[in-house]
């Protein structure tokens, strides 16, 4: 029971991880892309 709670807070946090990654690599896209946008 222990090992199950254990992996599903492993699980969670990874998936927090990929979340704020994505995040944080889609507002940078956007970023280079406006600035590439606006150098025009």
């Amino acid at each position: 029971m222990h090992a199950k709670i254990r992996r599903n807070e492993m699980l969670g946090s990874i998936n927090l991880f990929i979340v704020v990654l994505g995040i944080i690599l889609f507002f940078g896209f956007l970023a280079a892309w406006f600035s590439h946008k606006w150098d025009d």
